[in-house]
């Protein structure tokens, strides 16, 4: 099943009062080798959760280990629990069907890197703030992936 589509299926259950849903504050403990799940530690409870999934439809979240983060627990489910937001991230993944946010801006950046300019002595390439441009495009490249 897709995951858009578990996550339809899931809020169907819900509208149905088939599950009940809590929502719980935790520090992230550790994230799997694919970072697509995570585990950690209830702030109020001191209670392990496990397999909690980082991605909720088009968007992925991998947050720090240590974070502060807010999940929602879908009683009565094997993959019952979902991250919605946290304090502290490693990167951020948004796509749709047709396009992904880090493909966009680093071509953005090179479509800016690539600019040229007319003066009064014919065009230029020349960007007096290149090396800004380069390292931004760095910077987003470290974050959005």
């Amino acid at each position: 099943m897709k995951e858009n589509d578990n996550i339809r299926t899931l809020a169907n259950q819900i509208r149905e009062q088939k599950n009940k849903v809590q929502a719980t504050v935790l520090w992230v403990k550790a994230k799997d080798v694919q970072d697509d799940e995570m585990s950690g530690i209830g702030v109020a409870d001191e209670v392990e959760y496990f397999n909690i999934i980082t991605s909720l439809g088009d968007k992925k979240i991998k947050p720090k280990e240590g974070a502060l983060c807010l999940i929602a627990v879908i009683n009565g489910l094997d993959s019952s629990a979902w991250l919605l937001e946290c304090d502290k991230i490693d990167t951020v993944s948004i796509k749709n069907d047709k396009e992904d946010l880090a493909t966009l801006i680093e071509e953005l950046f090179d479509a800016i890197l690539a600019m040229s300019f007319t003066t009064n002595y014919g065009p230029t390439t020349q960007l007096i703030n290149e090396i800004t441009f380069q390292d931004l495009k760095l910077r987003f490249k470290k974050l959005i992936v």
